[in-house]
């Protein structure tokens, strides 16, 4: 079979260690999860003696399942046995693989040529440590739109507009409690929000779930190497304990649930008593949607969720509000025709001192100008040229964003002089317009393929 003749031929490639990145799943937090089937607790058995842990085998009293590169994978679906036994026999490189291979994407299972491609690009992923994300999502998210959407967040008015509710996270920032201070990011794909809600708030712990396990080691490879993540279906019960998390943050996920109550219900069960929910771009029942899952209603958004602590609001103005007002004020209700009429909402489950106007934005992010790259979505025509150009890689991807033109300009100038003031102590005047607008973003290191920091003049 094709798998088995390229999995021997990546193990003997392989050294008997297996890849390993600089997190990991710390003991003290495997020691608290419970198994989501059976309710039972589980015990780390196989290569698990160090802390953190980043290959092991957690057995509860119904099943086996894997840690595969700091990953704990608690799902029951077939393949995770031959996984299971892979981790036992210290072949590390192999699990990893092998694991690749079970969660691949749907354009992978269309026929042998493409499977063998995609098993061959997870081989070069595995392989190659130089690699940038922008490569790896052009590997291992296929079709090339897949890997274009990626790639391309903060040119998506979704991603954008989930940056305001994020400045919330300062209430939670400011815990005071004994122990970590744990905001969950439900459903977090491939680790966007997780690495700007480490970067604007590096004292609290980010737990990144999701159910697909490339889109996590991708989140766990380059957005957030040293966060803690765990792959799970958030259609089941939730593997955390009682009272766990301080914030729960879903960005574009919640819609495309069906067991939506059931959902609601098992994170008021894990969060504090008082958590802050953030849950960004919810479909809306009333508008027309391409990709619409099984939205709800404003109406019914609010009765799902059940609480008089949480508040709708539009998504367009709180996106409007970064760029134009550079403020978001949450104290505003919006009407409820402006519910109804609005594509996407914002919801917020907070207490009522939180609901204010908030100004960190975005001298939160000029503050941390040495991550500040040009937006991916901006191409120089050349190395002389200061002005940039707004290019959409494809025209799924720019109808899927048409909302995000109006805040991004489509041929901002950035000169060799502004870039070597990027480079030195100061915060030059202007920087605040051109995050504002998102000419510059932050990324994390290694994200585009020969790509240099801003302050050298990225192309």
């Amino acid at each position: 079979m094709i798998v088995t003749a390229l999995t021997t031929h990546s193990a003997s490639q392989a050294h008997s260690e297996g890849p390993r990145g600089t997190g990991g799943i710390p003991r003290k937090l495997l020691a608290v999860l419970h198994c989501p089937y059976c309710g039972s607790r589980m015990d780390v058995e196989a290569h698990a003696n160090a802390d953190p842990v980043h290959y092991g085998v957690l057995r509860c009293s119904c099943y086996q399942y894997p840690i595969i590169d700091g990953i704990p994978i608690l799902r029951q679906i077939d393949g995770i046995d031959r996984i299971v036994r892979l981790v036992t026999g210290a072949e590390l490189s192999s699990a990893l693989l092998r694991t690749l291979d079970v969660f691949r994407v749907q354009w992978a299972r269309g026929g042998r040529l493409h499977r063998l491609q995609y098993y061959w690009d997870c081989i070069q992923f595995v392989r190659q440590k130089g690699m940038s994300f922008q490569d790896a999502a052009r590997r291992v998210r296929k079709p090339g739109v897949f890997a274009d959407y990626l790639i391309h967040r903060y040119a998506n008015p979704s991603f954008l507009a989930g940056i305001a509710p994020m400045l919330l996270l300062e209430h939670v920032a400011a815990h005071n409690d004994v122990g970590p201070t744990w905001i969950l990011d439900m459903a977090c794909g491939a680790g966007h929000a997780s690495f700007l809600m480490h970067l604007l708030f590096p004292a609290v712990s980010v737990l990144s779930v999701d159910s697909d396990f490339v889109s996590l080691y991708l989140a766990r490879r380059f957005m957030n190497p040293g966060g803690v993540h765990l792959c799970v279906d958030a259609q089941i019960p939730s593997p955390l304990p009682d009272k766990f998390c301080h914030a729960i943050y879903c960005l574009d996920a919640f819609h495309y649930l069906g067991s939506k109550k059931a959902f609601v219900s098992e994170l008021k069960r894990i969060s504090q008593p008082d958590a802050l929910w953030l849950f960004p771009h919810l479909h809306n029942r009333l508008c027309e949607n391409p990709v619409a899952g099984v939205p709800l209603s404003p109406e019914g958004y609010l009765a799902c969720f059940d609480s008089p602590e949480s508040r709708l609001f539009v998504e367009l103005d709180l996106l409007e509000g970064l760029t134009r007002d550079r403020s978001v004020n949450f104290c505003h209700k919006a009407p409820e025709a402006a519910l109804n009429a609005a594509p996407a909402l914002t919801l917020i489950r907070a207490r009522s001192d939180v609901y204010g106007v908030y100004r960190t934005f975005p001298s939160a992010l000029c503050r941390k100008k040495q991550h500040l790259h040009i937006n991916p979505i901006y191409r120089r025509p050349s190395r002389r040229d200061s002005t940039l150009q707004r290019v959409w890689p494809n025209p799924l991807i720019r109808r899927e964003c048409a909302a995000a033109e109006t805040v991004l300009p489509a041929t901002p100038v950035l000169s060799a002089t502004q870039l070597l003031q990027l480079a030195g102590e100061k915060e030059p005047d202007w920087l605040a317009d051109y995050v504002a607008n998102f000419v510059l973003v932050p990324l994390p290191a290694g994200y585009l393929h020969n790509r240099t920091t801003v302050q050298n003049g990225a192309r």
